[in-house]
């Protein structure tokens, strides 16, 4: 049972319900930074708690997240973000947006001058020491390795 306060601030805030979201909406805009520390604090305290948590979520909902992730993987931007992280674990340094430009662009191998036959045909070469890459190779070209100077004729 309400006290007469509690209805009359439930009233007061049915009537700027919006209003009330608006400002809150502008307060969290406003100070994200401090939001950010707060939530990153919590964490490191709570590490084991919320790895618990999340692990159960995932436990509970599998077939849930696997339509999700379908969806998400199916969109230009996921392709992009599921490719640009692959780059990223193998340990490619780039300016990532302007080579996933020119990667998507390119139809033919750089080394055998063939069209690729799908995209899962194209592959981004790289020094696997450096991080640097070489080009954009065919399957076939990729696993030659032939970007890769023959170490034989470098002797002389």
């Amino acid at each position: 049972m309400l006290n007469p306060k509690q209805k009359a601030h439930k009233k007061w805030y049915e009537k700027n319900k919006e209003d009330q979201r608006q400002k809150q909406k502008l307060y969290r805009e406003n100070n994200l930074d401090y939001h950010k520390k707060r939530l990153k604090e919590y964490y490191e305290k709570n590490k084991e708690r919320e790895k618990e948590k999340a692990r159960l979520y995932r436990l509970e909902n599998k077939e849930k997240i696997s339509i999700l992730k379908k969806k998400a993987y199916n969109t230009s931007k996921g392709l992009k973000l599921n490719r640009l992280a692959g780059w990223k674990r193998q340990g490619i340094i780039c300016d990532y947006d302007a080579i996933y430009d020119i990667y998507i662009n390119t139809h033919k191998c750089d080394f055998c001058c063939k069209d690729f036959l799908n995209s899962k045909d194209r592959n981004l070469d790289h020094n696997h020491d450096t991080g640097e890459i070489r080009g954009i190779l065919c399957k076939n070209c990729n696993v030659k390795d032939v970007l890769v100077p023959n170490l034989n004729s470098l002797r002389g």
